[in-house]
């Protein structure tokens, strides 16, 4: 599940650095680079030891849904104004439901 994670972890790396206007905001890059790495060390010892161990790991999947969510929502207000952002964030929206739906969790 790494291998699917890194098509999530990587875009939502390279918005955040496209974002990040001065080298302190960088770190933010370097913070969620760690984060992700960590998280999904945990998810690796948890799926060896207890399926129910897993959960935690699953924070660097959320952690890249908000960064892309961010930077998604930032685009759309470069482009539109707040009009923008908030349809940008309703496809957002509406695709990971879609997701959701077909995998019926």
């Amino acid at each position: 599940q790494t291998i699917e994670q890194i098509l999530v972890v990587i875009p939502a790396l390279l918005m955040l650095a496209i974002y990040c206007d001065t080298a302190e905001s960088m770190r933010l890059v370097e913070i969620a680079t760690i984060m992700w790495m960590g998280s999904r060390f945990g998810f690796w010892l948890g799926y060896h030891h207890d399926l129910q161990l897993r959960a935690p790991g699953m924070i660097g999947m959320l952690q890249n849904l908000i960064i892309l969510l961010y930077g998604c929502s930032r685009f759309g207000y470069e482009l539109a104004g707040m009009i923008g952002s908030m349809m940008v964030i309703s496809i957002f929206v509406i695709i990971e439901w879609y997701l959701l739906a077909i995998n019926k969790l």
